[in-house]
């Protein structure tokens, strides 16, 4: 399995952007190194997540077991970060009451950028019933995840996949009613210029804030969308592993283990949501 380290250096350097490597990938490669660490001293334990995530599937089975993607089947092994979370529902629970409102806004499509395994480009497919989604993920690993999870839940038919998103993509949503689902780690000022915000004047966009790459980023996007759309700012919070009675069965660290998505910090995400 790729590590997450590995995971978030490849999509930084190459996901939307590669001429932005020389400045972007070293940042984030000095953070996993410790020389920037928001929370030093935490390592990403790889083999104890995988082994941990085998024995709460082999209980409870390879399925999402709450939020708005519950009764999902799930792959054993994720293309990046925890698989625990997924697996029990509680993966980006802030956002959770969002997505639940998104089958009621008859989008025309949904875009995924930065898609992984396939965590929201197939649960999205799930949710909102006969939706198109065109997933994107430079890892060729991570494709291969979302188009097995795809088939495993039957909504092969409805999701294409792709390696690479850039502006020109986003372009030629303009006058569409899409919904955009984007993480691409580090490159969103990059890919959301003016230009492409414009002509995302009638989609909505979720994204992932990457603030401890650049400080910079949260503020120039928020200015970017202000004309066109009302902006929503999410915060991550910490989770508690006693509410989750599926996890009592396991150690207390292991509890602890299973509700964390290993993330460098507080983080936010972006809701832009369309005025027109």
């Amino acid at each position: 399995m790729l590590t997450f380290v590995t995971r978030s250096a490849k999509s930084v350097a190459r996901r939307v952007a590669p001429d932005l490597y020389a400045t972007v990938a070293p940042a984030l490669l000095d953070w996993w190194r410790g020389e920037r660490a928001p929370t030093p001293g935490r390592p990403y334990p790889t083999e104890e997540l995988r082994l941990l995530a085998e024995k709460f599937g082999l209980r409870a089975g390879f399925v999402v077991l709450g939020g708005p993607f519950r009764g999902m089947k799930y792959v054993t092994m994720p293309g990046e970060g925890n698989l625990l979370p997924k697996l029990l529902g509680s993966y980006e629970e802030e956002l959770q009451s969002l997505i639940e409102s998104w089958p009621s806004r008859q989008y025309d499509g949904i875009l995924n950028i930065g898609c992984a395994e396939g965590y929201y480009a197939v649960g999205l497919a799930l949710l909102i019933s006969g939706i198109r989604v065109r997933a994107f993920d430079i890892d060729e690993s991570a494709r291969h995840l979302c188009a097995e999870l795809a088939a495993m839940n039957g909504v092969a038919g409805r999701l294409s996949i792709g390696s690479r998103c850039d502006r020109e993509v986003l372009r030629k949503l303009d006058g569409s009613r899409t919904l955009i689902v984007c993480d691409c780690e580090g490159c969103e000022a990059e890919l959301f210029d003016a230009t492409t915000v414009a002509a995302l004047r009638r989609s909505d966009v979720l994204m992932e804030l990457h603030d401890f790459i650049d400080p910079a980023i949260s503020k120039l996007l928020v200015h970017r969308f202000k004309r066109s759309h009302r902006t929503t700012l999410i915060t991550s919070v910490v989770r508690d592993p006693e509410t989750y009675p599926q996890l009592s069965f396991l150690s207390p660290k292991e509890r602890a283990h299973a509700v964390d998505e290993f993330r460098p910090g507080i983080m936010q995400w972006a809701f832009f949501e369309a005025r027109t």
